[in-house]
């Protein structure tokens, strides 16, 4: 079952908009209060790596915007900036992996629909219940995390940096 987003539709091969356009920032904004809510829990096991993961994710995303509003341009980002941008799919490796690890998880998904309301109309209705948000929103990030990653490869020069993921 795929949820591809209808909206995807590439307006230059490998732009950031195209990355942006890949998932709706209501979608990814609840995908992170998810992944913070189920750190959140007592019986979730913590590698101390979570707080910094998730400030990553969103400083990737504000990354994304500021870039497609100076037009692509690399050369505006800082060392720091396009590192975090290089890294981009690594933290999203783990905002994958929790939510696939809670995709049946009836609470979570009753917490996300409480928290964002708007995300009803973000998700395709046959899979907007309880029971497929979850998995949904893993398949948006996922095909957000490729086509970012795919902006990486084929910047990776004007990046001039090797993130480790692409090692």
């Amino acid at each position: 079952m795929k949820f591809v987003k209808n909206l995807f539709q590439p307006k230059k091969e490998n732009s950031v908009e195209n990355v942006l356009n890949s998932i709706s920032e209501e979608a990814l904004f609840s995908a992170f209060d998810l992944y913070e809510y189920i750190y959140s829990l007592p019986e979730i096991e913590k590698t101390g790596v979570e707080i910094s993961n998730l400030s990553n994710m969103k400083k990737v995303w504000v990354i994304l915007k500021n870039l497609n509003e100076n037009k692509n341009d690399l050369s505006k980002l800082s060392q720091e900036e396009l590192k975090i941008l290089s890294e981009g799919p690594v933290y999203y490796d783990d905002l994958v992996r929790i939510l696939i690890n809670h995709h049946n998880d009836e609470v979570a998904a009753s917490y996300i629909f409480k928290r964002r309301p708007e995300l009803h109309s973000v998700i395709p209705k046959q899979y907007d219940n309880p029971l497929q948000i979850i998995e949904v929103l893993i398949e948006y990030i996922r095909t957000y995390q490729w086509i970012l990653e795919n902006f990486i490869r084929e910047n990776i020069d004007a990046l001039n940096i090797v993130p480790s993921s692409l090692k």
